[in-house]
């Protein structure tokens, strides 16, 4: 506590300082001295970092360039971190897709409120449809995820573009029950945003026998574009607005969606078939290891799933969904992973309510309009970006599995710092950039451990369970941002955060007494009696798996 009361002690001395010089250096020049206000102090601060942030996220990304020039051209290298030409042309295919739906996403994010708004509507009307659209994303999740495992991923990534379009083209009809069924489709098509896509490329990878490491690389490079391309779309979203209105960024998403929707189409393999001829895969890959296991799928070593006998009928979506809770009951493992993703995006979500307001808290109305909030939002994504080379640079030292702890731990420092800074606008922004950079640490961190502990079949059902945790999460902060103090609220996402932790610590200790796999280990599709009851859930091999 003393060292943040000093904090503020310094920034107070150093403003007297610069009032002091103000008045030795104006009283030599006739300039009004107006020139020097608050506006231009505190763009000045937030400039300085967002042009810092982008020189570090920069030098970050060059040194990564330099590192894999180098290791394309040793032709010593392990042909395990090789990249060939068919590998990044899949990840480029997979990227460009990827962008562009979330690309969409965030045009469309900063001016949901304002479109409503400018309808005339009322703050409950407004939050009706907010909460509609999580909770339609909630109770929606299971099933689209269930749906996307039976019929085929790129079929449901294909949705979404196509239900997003729909989303979008409400937007401009002022009707509170058309854009009533906009928000049911956007909290849809969120379901599939954050599942779908992932679950696709990480199948398509394994069936292509690809390498972990490039599969790390690929949520890398995720993070990375997503971020940048977040900065992009404010930019783009605020010229749409000027030029059309409110309903300008929706209708500017029409273009990346439809972008999307063709190449996902047109470049992506249709794996609709895949689950039909799992059995077919299944005996054909059969043969024992030395180990005595049989080869399968990619995913945890022994998690159960339902292995289908000639004649039985294709999987409907509710046997999937019964199956996925059979794979997550039978590994304590995925229990332990997914909530504690699910509680740090609560948190992360609240934080996007948040942010604003605890920004502001302090300030006069005449400074809260010189706070340049395009320009922090900016800054944010940045450090997102620069969350994704600390990743890149930390799984060459670390196991991927510690980096949770650090995750987590540091993110609960970050909400405890900012309930004591609150008041003090720059310490507070400090703290979100710390934030933000652990948001992308966290991005490809838990992508590549779902890619390793989540079993392929249900992967997608699986992903979307613990999505329900996650919007009844934001649900109640909603309800209750009104009631909630900004120190209880962010109080409340530092405890979240402090689970997520213990959370963590549990499924390592489950994991050593499981014997738990490292990168790209092998999944073996195993009936119900022959997994070892005593927590052992077979052999996991340590190389990629074999496919």
């Amino acid at each position: 506590m003393l060292v943040f009361i000093h904090i503020k002690n310094i920034a107070t001395y150093l403003d007297g300082i610069d009032i002091v010089f103000q008045d030795l250096f104006w009283s030599q020049i006739q300039i009004p001295k107006y020139h020097k206000t608050h506006k231009t102090k505190t763009m000045s601060f937030y400039t300085l970092c967002f042009f810092g942030a982008m020189a570090l996220c920069g030098a970050l990304k060059y040194r990564e360039k330099l590192e894999a020039d180098k290791s394309v051209a040793d032709k010593n290298a392990p042909a395990a971190t090789m990249v060939t030409e068919e590998q990044v042309a899949f990840q480029k295919i997979y990227l460009i897709v990827y962008v562009c739906a979330f690309f969409a996403d965030w045009l469309k994010g900063p001016y949901v409120y304002a479109l409503y708004q400018s309808y005339g509507y009322s703050e409950g009307q407004i939050a009706t449809l907010f909460l509609v659209g999580f909770g339609a994303s909630g109770i929606s999740g299971p099933f689209v995820g269930a749906a996307a495992d039976v019929f085929g991923r790129r079929r449901l990534c294909v949705a979404y573009f196509c239900i997003y379009i729909c989303s979008a083209l409400t937007k401009p009809i002022n009707n509170f029950i058309i854009l009533l069924i906009g928000r049911l489709l956007g909290g849809l098509g969120t379901s599939l945003l954050y599942t779908v896509f992932e679950s696709w490329m990480v199948a398509e990878h394994n069936r292509r026998g690809y390498p972990q490491s490039l599969l790390d690389d690929t949520f890398a490079k995720s993070t990375l574009f997503n971020g940048l391309s977040a900065v992009c779309a404010g930019l783009i979203a605020q010229l749409g607005a000027s030029m059309l209105g409110f309903v300008g960024p929706f209708m500017v998403a029409l273009i990346p969606l439809s972008v999307g929707l063709v190449m996902a189409t047109t470049y992506w393999r249709d794996d609709s078939d895949d689950r039909g001829s799992s059995d077919t895969t299944s005996s054909l890959n059969g043969e024992q290891n030395d180990d005595g296991n049989t080869g399968g799928g990619p995913g945890i070593a022994g998690a159960e799933v339902s292995e289908k006998t000639n004649g039985e009928e294709e999987p409907g979506i509710m046997s999937t969904i019964q199956d996925a809770l059979k794979a997550m009951n039978a590994d304590a493992r995925i229990w332990f992973l997914g909530l504690a993703q699910a509680l740090f995006e609560g948190a992360m979500y609240t934080f996007v309510f948040l942010w604003t307001p605890a920004l502001c808290e302090g300030l006069t109305e005449s400074e809260i309009k010189t706070v340049p909030y395009g320009l922090i939002f900016s800054t944010f994504m940045v450090m997102i970006m620069i969350g994704s080379s600390v990743f890149s640079v930390s799984l060459k030292i670390y196991d991927l599995e510690t980096m949770p702890y650090a995750i987590h731990a540091i993110a609960a420092a970050c909400c405890l710092f900012t309930v004591v800074v609150l008041g003090f606008s720059y310490g507070v922004f400090l703290s979100f950039v710390l934030f933000e950079c652990m948001c992308g640490v966290f991005f490809p961190t838990y992508g590549s451990l779902r890619a390793i502990y989540i079993p392929e079949e249900q992967r997608s059902t699986i992903m979307n369970f613990f999505r329900v945790p996650l919007n009844l999460f934001v649900v109640i902060v909603l309800v209750n941002k009104h009631s909630f103090s900004n120190e209880l609220t962010f109080g409340l996402c530092m405890s979240s955060h402090l689970v997520s932790l213990g959370l963590w610590h549990a499924f390592t200790l489950v994991n050593a007494k499981t014997k738990g796999s490292k990168s790209g280990a092998a999944y073996s599709v195993v009936q119900k009696d022959e997994i070892d009851q005593e927590g052992d859930f077979g052999d996991v091999e340590g190389g990629d798996a074999e496919l």
